[in-house]
């Protein structure tokens, strides 16, 4: 019996996966990425910014926020204003989209 189990729950994972597969093939061909949760945005905008060899205070002169948002933006702190936010992935030349 626990066999049976484990092997319908590989079947189901292998099945997840080839869906998540497909998902994002379709963003490829569009040349565009998944959409990330919000509470991923910080670790989104930290990578490109590194990416782009900017330092926080760089990000923080080309987008025109305060040092402080940045930092907090980054370390996945919510609190920020959505202004902030756009700003912010604006200066990477990252896409905002807010949708349901």
């Amino acid at each position: 019996m626990e066999h049976k189990r484990l092997s319908q729950q590989l079947e189901q994972l292998v099945e997840l996966a080839k869906a998540q597969e497909q998902e994002l093939a379709q963003y490829r061909s569009k040349g565009s990425a998944p959409p990330v949760p919000i509470e991923h945005a910080g670790k989104v905008i930290r990578e490109a910014r590194q990416r782009q060899g900017l330092k926080q205070v760089d990000l923080q002169e080309l987008a025109g926020v305060g040092v402080t948002s940045v930092v907090n933006v980054e370390n996945g702190q919510l609190s920020v204003q959505l202004d902030t936010l756009k700003r912010l992935a604006g200066a990477l030349g990252l896409r905002l989209y807010i949708g349901d």
